[in-house]
């Protein structure tokens, strides 16, 4: 494949594929039986970009980046022509007016509906629970779907989850009648200068009303018996996969059951990390560790084989990984959580909970409700945000 020097000035990506990998992905690399469900949304699309814009919130400055592929090119100088040429267009595009947009009405509250009733989800949670009760598995994780009518507008979807979900992953993915916006905040794998990282993120608290509420509710999250040794299984369940295709010794865990803060929730969070086995790539880090253990379960395969049973629509998106493969070898995937689905004029966002033995299917069945609650916001506040920008075209 194509490979581009290193520049140090330049951030980790400056050119390669960017994309999604669905859920469903995970038969390329594992048999798995079909899943159930209308395919709505591409396994898998990527596209690979070499003119890059870079911007630096933090300096408020820009960066713009064309890749020059030499083997397409008579010499080294007409690749280089022929990228400053792209550049040049690029700038071109900066001084020019931007055309003014006609704004999309959109309705302030969203009118949720899931994909199951209440009681369905608690009976599948108490299906899985039989299923560990037999040993089969150690934790399944069940997801529901909410979808809603919606004309959203995806970059105020997008500065919406800035404003209030801001995540470590805040991505707008946009194609012809659909569109991926998320804020997750979890890492799949990162792959990068021959080490990889993962950073299981289990164990759930909503956040505390002030600061006194929330410091509370994070000891206890701390302290719970069960959050901690479900958090503790992924944990091993990111050492095992790394150790697929790391050097034997070389992985290892960093920073181990820390807190943190998100708009809606608190999580507990730890990294894993390790030293890339020579002659490995990104494609083989990427089968080993998809899909996340933190959204399946495990043991993986089983735990996947019984999500396959017991929900009732393919995943798509949710639950898969959505980031870059970019030229130089390096990696940076998250895990496609926390995120709106925005298709011919509807929205859905989808979230699980960790089943395990002593799970108590009530509980669980509001936990994916709480986590999808930041997102919903999300899509009430773009409606604010075009009815801002409708105003201001007016005046």
């Amino acid at each position: 494949g194509r490979r581009c020097a290193d520049v140090s000035e330049l951030p980790r990506f400056y050119g390669g594929a960017v994309g999604y990998f669905g859920y469903e992905c995970v038969r390329l690399f594992e048999k798995l039986p079909e899943p159930k469900g209308e395919r709505v949304w591409d396994d898998a699309r990527l596209a690979l970009y070499d003119d890059i814009i870079i911007f630096d919130n933090l300096r408020h400055t820009a960066k713009i980046v064309a890749c020059a592929h030499i083997d397409e090119f008579g010499s080294v100088d007409e690749a280089y022509d022929d990228a400053s040429a792209r550049v040049e267009r690029l700038c071109e595009i900066f001084r020019s007016p931007r055309p003014a947009e006609k704004p999309r009405a959109a309705a302030a509250k969203i009118a949720l509906r899931s994909n199951m009733a209440r009681e369905d989800y608690v009976s599948i949670v108490e299906t899985a629970k039989e299923y560990i009760a037999q040993g089969e598995a150690i934790q399944v994780v069940l997801s529901q779907k909410f979808t809603a009518d919606a004309d959203v507008d995806p970059f105020s979807a997008y500065r919406a989850l800035r404003l209030i979900n801001p995540s470590p992953y805040l991505f707008c993915l946009k194609r012809a009648g659909e569109c991926l916006v998320g804020s997750s905040p979890e890492t799949l794998l990162r792959f990068k200068d021959g080490k990889a990282e993962v950073r299981p993120i289990a164990g759930t608290r909503r956040r505390g009303r002030d600061a006194r509420e929330d410091a509370v509710l994070a000891d206890e999250l701390l302290r719970d018996a069960k959050e901690r040794a479900e958090h503790l299984m992924l944990v091993d369940l990111g050492r095992n996969d790394l150790s697929r295709f790391c050097k034997a010794g070389s992985v290892q865990v960093g920073d181990f059951m820390t807190i943190e803060r998100y708009s809606h929730v608190m999580h507990i969070v730890s990294d894993v990390f390790g030293e890339v086995e020579e002659g490995a790539d990104a494609f083989d880090a990427l089968a080993a560790a998809f899909p996340a253990g933190t959204l399946s379960g495990a043991p993986k395969i089983r735990a996947m084989q019984i999500i396959n049973e017991l929900e009732p629509d393919r995943r798509g998106p949710y639950g898969g990984a959505v980031g870059y493969i970019g030229y130089g070898g390096n990696m940076d995937l998250a895990i496609t959580i926390r995120t709106l689905q925005i298709r011919d004029g509807k929205v859905c966002v989808q979230a699980g909970a960790g089943i395990v033995y002593d799970s108590d299917p009530e509980s669980e069945f509001e936990e994916t409700r709480m986590k999808s609650r930041a997102i919903v916001r999300a899509v009430e506040k773009a409606a604010e945000l075009q009815a801002a920008d409708a105003d201001k075209l007016r005046a």
